[in-house]
Formats: C-alpha cells, structure tokens, sequence
C-alpha cells in the first residue's frame, strides 16, 4: 500500500507519537511504501524508519493514499492535483478550542474529494450535530489497514 501521512510537524504530542510509531513498525515489518510530509519544520519526536520531506513535495505522490492528519494539512492537500485518493484522520478536534472560521471548516469537511475518518461516535455525532456532514468511518488506533479499506469501499 502506498501511503503519505501529512503532518503540522513532528513536535511532542500524543498524536505524532502514536503515528510515527505506528508507521515505524510498518515500515519495519511490511515492504509498503510510507511516507510522511511535513507542513511546519520542527525536531522530530522519534527516530524515523520512514522517509519524510516537505509537505511542498506532496504534489509529487501520485496513487496511493494520502492522510491528512489535521485541518491545515487537509487544507494544504486538497489544494495539490495529485491522481490520489485523499483522507482527513481526525485524531482530535484541535479546532474546537481555537478561533476558526466555521465555513472554512464546514466547507473542508463538506469537500466530496476527501473521505473524513474520525477516532470515536464521539466525534463522528460532534461533526454531525455542528456541521451536517456524516463521517466515511471510525478508526480508533489508526490502523492503515482499515483506513485504506474504509476508503476504498465508501
């Protein structure tokens, strides 16, 4: 499975351990092609098994499966016209306690180009009830097995 992760950056958080992580072992354990694009360049939290660059260079991944892993890279995604299939891993819902725009959000979530797949009902019932927008899948571990099959069938 080709797959590019997008990444804000590589700072300490849970969610950057837990994805790099979790690539690590997939690159260490399987022959699939992984990579991991960068929007803001920082220190990285684990050593990579896995191949990164600039988010610039995401306009070169062609097939495959692209992950966003937050607004801003689903944003900096859906503006590249690369032959991909495109998703949005909602780990968490960052925005709710920050100052957004709600059409911008509205309008991203809302896009037919990008499949959103979120951790919990939770969240899946939070994006419902505030943007009218129905969820493709919820994967809770961030499993790319089941979030590439959660994008092929919807």
């Amino acid at each position: 499975m080709k797959t590019g992760i997008l990444f804000n950056d590589f700072t300490k958080n849970d969610k950057n351990y837990h994805l790099m992580k979790t690539m690590n072992s997939k690159v260490l354990n399987k022959s699939d092609e992984l990579c991991a694009f960068i929007l803001n360049v920082s220190q990285k939290l684990i050593k990579t098994e896995f191949a990164y660059t600039n988010i610039s260079d995401v306009a070169h991944f062609n097939g495959g499966l692209l992950i966003a892993t937050s607004l801003d890279t689903a944003d900096a995604m859906l503006k590249t016209s690369v032959n991909s299939k495109k998703c949005l891993y909602l780990w968490d819902m960052e925005w709710l306690g920050q100052r957004t725009v709600y059409k911008g959000v509205k309008k991203l979530l809302s896009d037919d180009r990008i499949k959103i797949i979120c951790r919990s009902q939770l969240q899946a019932d939070i994006i419902k009830n505030n943007y009218n927008v129905d969820v493709d899948g919820i994967e809770e571990e961030f499993n790319l097995e089941n979030i590439h099959a959660i994008c092929e069938t919807v």
